[in-house]
């Protein structure tokens, strides 16, 4: 059973939540992440940690605030 589509609010929250615990190590633990779920064959979780991958790259670079409702293009 996978539950429903995350949202941009959602991965934003995320990001953020791991950001501020682990800094600069959040962009590496979504790499772990991803390349535990590439070793499954989960394209689908795959998907979601390239997601909140992104969005950490995104609040690391300065290009994301944390109190600025995003959109997803």
């Amino acid at each position: 059973m996978y539950a429903t589509n995350i949202t941009a609010d959602e991965l934003h929250k995320i990001a953020w939540i791991l950001v501020d615990r682990h800094g600069s190590d959040a962009f590496d633990m979504t790499a772990i992440a991803i390349a535990e779920m590439r070793e499954v064959g989960d394209q689908r979780r795959i998907n979601a940690w390239e997601a909140l991958q992104s969005v950490i790259a995104d609040a690391l670079g300065g290009h994301l605030q944390k109190t600025k409702q995003i959109t997803l293009h």
